[in-house]
C-alpha cells in the first residue's frame, strides 16, 4: 500500500517538476531525475527499515509473510531505482563535464544491498542496542554507588551540584 502511495508520489514530483513541464534541457532533465531518484531511494529504504521492524516484532505467520512480500516489491523497486540512479550519474559526470564549473565533481555510485544484508544491519543495531540497555540496567547501582562513594571521599559534595 506504502509502495503504490510513493510510486504515484514519485510520478506527480516527477510531472510536476518545472524541467518537465517547461521542457527544459536535457542537462535539467538529468539532474532533476537524479535528485528525484536520490529521494525515491532513502524514502525506500526508510521503508524497508520500518518493514523489517515490523516483520520482527511480529510472531503471526500471516502478518510476517504479508510484511515479508511487500519488502521484496520494495526492495526489488529500490534496486531498479538504484540502476537508473547509477545510470543518470554516469551521463551527468561524462556527458556534461562542463556544466556549471563543477570540473572536478564526481557522482558517487549507490550501492545495492541485498534484503538480507538490509536485515542483518538492522539486526546488529537493534542487538547492540538491546546489549548497552542491559548492561546499563545491570550495573546501574554498582555505578550509583561508586558517585556515592566519590562524593563522600570529595567530602560530601556532589559532583553534579555546584553552588557559588
Amino acid at each position: 500500500m506504502r509502495f503504490v502511495a510513493l510510486i504515484i508520489g514519485a510520478f506527480f514530483l516527477m510531472v510536476s517538476s518545472p524541467t518537465y513541464g517547461a521542457g527544459g534541457s536535457d542537462y535539467s532533465q538529468k539532474k532533476s531525475k537524479k535528485l528525484n531518484l536520490e529521494v525515491q531511494i532513502k524514502e525506500r529504504e526508510r521503508i524497508l527499515e520500518d518493514l523489517i521492524k515490523q516483520k520482527n516484532g511480529t510472531t503471526d505467520p500471516e502478518t510476517r509473510r504479508r510484511v515479508v512480500g511487500e519488502m521484496t516489491a520494495v526492495h526489488s523497486a529500490m534496486l531498479e531505482a538504484i540502476q537508473d540512479y547509477n545510470k543518470v550519474s554516469k551521463d551527468l559526470e561524462y556527458r556534461y563535464p562542463e556544466k556549471g564549473d563543477d570540473s572536478k565533481r564526481k557522482y558517487l555510485p549507490m550501492r545495492s544491498r541485498s534484503l538480507e544484508q538490509i536485515e542483518k544491519e538492522m539486526g546488529l543495531d537493534a542487538v547492540l542496542s538491546g546489549a548497552k540497555e542491559r548492561v546499563d540496567k545491570k550495573y546501574a547501582p554498582i555505578v550509583e554507588e561508586a558517585k556515592k562513594q566519590e562524593k563522600r571521599a570529595r567530602g560530601g559534595v556532589d559532583p553534579d551540584i555546584v553552588e557559588a
